[in-house]
């Protein structure tokens, strides 16, 4: 771990102020704000698409987001039931044993343990 020291930017290291006797002398520095050089553009323009991507983003999520909550619904509706799933691979049946965030675990008659993810389910029965 190490430290880090910044240091302000100052109008000058002295100001002259003259007093009532007409004498100068030198007054604390004058801090001014922080002087930071400024952005290029690349990274204004790199920031702006980021937004940008992300605002698309965010709105896709929406979008597809919701059958696959509708999905988990489902299986959740039906745990320890037996249902048929028909899915992109093949058609299971089964008792639903295991829901889980993005997929579901299915239990055939005959021992056989499928795990389903939800991008993978068509249709449930």
């Amino acid at each position: 771990m190490g430290i880090i020291y910044i240091e302000g930017c100052y109008k000058d290291t002295c100001n002259r102020v003259q007093n009532q006797f007409g004498r100068s002398k030198c007054s604390p520095a004058i801090p001014s704000p922080p002087c930071f050089p400024p952005v290029p553009e690349e990274i204004t323009l790199i920031l702006a698409r980021l937004a940008s991507v992300e605002a698309r983003l965010a709105t896709l999520e929406v979008q597809f987001g919701a059958p696959i909550d509708a999905i988990r619904e489902e299986f959740q509706a039906n745990l320890g039931n037996t249902v048929t799933v028909n899915a992109t691979f093949d058609v299971i049946e089964g008792t639903v044993t295991t829901v889980g965030t993005d997929a579901v675990e299915i239990t055939t008659p005959t021992g056989d343990v499928f795990i389903i993810p939800y991008t993978s389910v068509i249709s449930i029965a």
